[in-house]
């Protein structure tokens, strides 16, 4: 898989962490509600997104889930600045996802709901510290 480069500015990726954060927050209310497939769901999307913004941390951008995941595998999780549990955890969620949204007999606990936020949320903020100083830079200094 050949990324696509980007030269993206510290604003854009706090732009894509915060909406990773919205997804989070939207997980917690559809599981308030009781909406635990809509759950898992976004749970995932908050796993998306902030992998997404860690790979334009990179300067790099791809146009699927699955370029997202391998490219993150690629350039986080192999180096080693992210352990290795994060790259299965990817995999997971996006498992459960398709299932979510594609497999409608399927039910969705309560349990699997919570173990998903959880998950995107220790994702989401290991992603954030690894991009802390990024995007703490002035655009020159990129």
């Amino acid at each position: 898989m050949i990324p696509e480069e980007v030269i993206p500015s510290p604003q854009e990726i706090k732009k894509a962490l915060e909406i990773a954060n919205e997804h989070l927050q939207a997980a917690e209310v559809l599981l308030r509600k009781e909406l635990f497939r809509d759950a898992v769901s976004r749970a995932y999307y908050a796993f998306l997104v902030a992998a997404s913004a860690a790979l334009l941390s990179k300067g790099l951008f791809a146009k699927t889930h699955a370029g997202v995941i391998t490219l993150f595998g690629q350039y986080f999780v192999k180096p080693g600045l992210l352990e290795t549990k994060f790259a299965r955890f990817f995999k997971e969620m996006k498992n459960a996802r398709e299932e979510a949204d594609y497999e409608w007999m399927k039910e969705f606990s309560q349990e699997t709901a919570e173990h998903a936020i959880a998950t995107a949320k220790e994702f989401v903020k290991a992603v954030e510290n690894i991009l802390a100083p990024r995007i703490a830079k002035q655009p020159h200094e990129l």
